[in-house]
């Protein structure tokens, strides 16, 4: 199999260069490909791209993806990977982006392993059970989705950062 190179990474993003992710469908798009992305193109991207917009958009992500989820401990799961993401963003520190992209390399790999969820006789990645079951509320459809294996996410090494400026901020507002 042949390797990445970055115009054929910015044609699989549908991105011109300068890349840099603008809307909610950069997102999609960088977390939903199925293709090998390297981590160094992942970390060039978000090198090019605002802070407080990415931050903005991986919130608008998870929202949009979990908002028809009735499983209380994959919403939960998501909910805090989530957190994770937009904390790396918020230590704006040297290791800033190699954080992020170390926990978006990390995502992918478990978003896209087929066979972490089980909806009947078929194995699905997370990613295509979350987009069926956004498409069976649409149609009113109710289906089982069993999201136990897609649990094993290691979040012992997803770690927490706190901006404490930030934090001080929302209990002034209070």
């Amino acid at each position: 199999m042949e390797l990445m190179n970055w115009n054929d990474f910015l044609d699989v993003m549908d991105m011109d260069d300068p890349a840099c992710i603008a809307y909610f469908e950069d997102v999609a798009q960088l977390f939903e490909i199925k293709e090998d992305i390297p981590k160094e193109y992942i970390q060039r991207l978000i090198q090019e791209t605002d802070m407080e917009e990415l931050e903005k958009l991986i919130k608008e992500y998870f929202e949009e993806i979990t908002v028809h989820l009735e499983d209380i401990e994959i919403y939960t799961l998501m909910t805090e990977i989530s957190n994770g993401m937009t904390a790396s963003i918020n230590l704006r520190d040297e290791n800033c982006y190699e954080r992020l992209t170390d926990e978006i390399a990390k995502f992918r790999v478990w978003y896209l392993d087929d066979g972490a969820v089980k909806q009947g006789e078929r194995n699905l990645c997370v990613s295509d059970a979350l987009c069926e079951i956004r498409a069976d509320k649409l149609v009113g459809k109710t289906s089982h989705y069993d999201f136990e294996q897609a649990m094993e996410y290691d979040l012992r090494e997803y770690t927490m950062f706190v901006d404490i400026e930030r934090d001080d901020d929302i209990v002034d507002d209070i």
